[in-house]
């Protein structure tokens, strides 16, 4: 029966060297995607056509949650662990505590699956115009790669 256990460590696997290099690359693009860009968007402005509405910019940074980038740094840390400690007895747990965080950063940066966006004053009417988006069919498809590493996580914790 000891077969069916996962090994603890060195056995059969990649030098540690390679595993910690090819962890902090995906690291460097998670924290890229997941965090910065988040907290940059704003910055786009300066590089954006002429004719493109720079109200739009103004929007998409309005409805970022102040919670995403950290999360976004949490997955890449915790993808980081997983790549280190690949078919350890901690990888299963790393992989259930990453699409946690993950399924977190999903529902948060759709806002539950519905945007609500406030748009200023245009024409002098008195009033902003107000849109309501409801995303909940893509935040789901989008949390699907999360809730299947869990279920990997969950099947390789308790094998």
């Amino acid at each position: 029966m000891a077969e069916d256990k996962i090994p603890d460590y060195e056995e059969g696997k990649r030098p540690l060297f390679l595993r910690v290099l090819k962890g902090f690359i995906l690291l460097g693009i998670i924290y890229f995607f997941l965090s910065y860009l988040p907290s940059y968007i704003w910055y786009l402005k300066k590089y954006l056509p002429p004719g493109f509405p720079v109200m739009l910019i103004d929007i998409v940074s309005e409805i970022i949650h102040p919670l995403v980038p950290l999360l976004g740094f949490l997955v890449g840390v915790l993808v980081f662990l997983s790549v280190v400690f690949y078919m350890t007895k901690a990888y299963g747990p790393l992989l259930i505590m990453a699409g946690l965080v993950y399924s977190y950063y999903v529902y948060l940066l759709f806002h539950g699956g519905v945007i609500d966006l406030v748009f200023p004053e245009v024409f002098g009417a008195g009033s902003g115009l107000t849109a309501s988006l409801d995303l909940t069919i893509i935040m789901i498809l989008a949390m699907l790669p999360a809730i299947l590493t869990i279920a990997k996580g969950l099947l390789l914790t308790f094998k």
